[in-house]
């Protein structure tokens, strides 16, 4: 074996150079059989992560679908609360919809002149904020429009702003 002596000071230190080139493994260790690279492991995270991206996708896309669902018969319930009312002062609107996003919606009711020109127009006006008021959360808000049907409003001009649902009741409810 060779050594190198370095002198510092008084003291002397010896360094050997030998090397070992194979490293030994005590027998108590034992190898497996599986290995895996830093590749396979970088490109098993990939394929997963890619999987579990378009897994969440779905997952996201199925929430947004039962949500907008969920709005959409509560906008119309709304509606159809606002309908009952209006009808009970003889007045039956045309109603449409406008879905401005998941949790945005807007119903425009068209009234008869002869309403709308009424002293009944500042309680419907009420109400439709308290409706807006009561169902107004995080996830969802309503707004409630009040038009007079004039000879020169135009359903199409509706359809064009977004308007574009038209509103059919499919039963009609008793008012006591």
């Amino acid at each position: 074996m060779e050594s190198i002596t370095i002198p510092k000071q008084k003291n002397m230190y010896t360094l050997s150079t030998s090397k070992q080139s194979v490293i030994t493994i005590p027998e108590n260790w034992e190898r497996s059989t599986t290995v895996f690279t830093s590749n396979d492991v970088l490109s098993a995270y990939e394929m997963g992560k890619q999987e579990g991206m378009i897994v969440q996708q779905n997952l996201n896309q199925k929430i947004l679908i039962e949500k907008i669902t969920t709005n959409l018969k509560l906008a119309t319930e709304i509606a159809e609360e606002f309908r009952l009312l209006l009808k009970g002062f003889d007045t039956d609107p045309h109603i449409r919809l406008r879905v401005n996003s998941i949790s945005s919606f807007d119903v425009a009711f068209v009234l008869d002149e002869e309403f709308y020109n009424s002293d009944n127009l500042d309680y419907a006006h009420e109400q439709a904020h308290e409706l807006r008021r009561m169902h107004l959360t995080d996830t969802f808000s309503i707004y409630l429009y009040l038009f007079p049907k004039t000879k020169g409003l135009s359903l199409s001009k509706m359809d064009a702003d977004g308007f574009s649902m038209h509103y059919e009741p499919k039963y009609t409810k008793t008012t006591s």
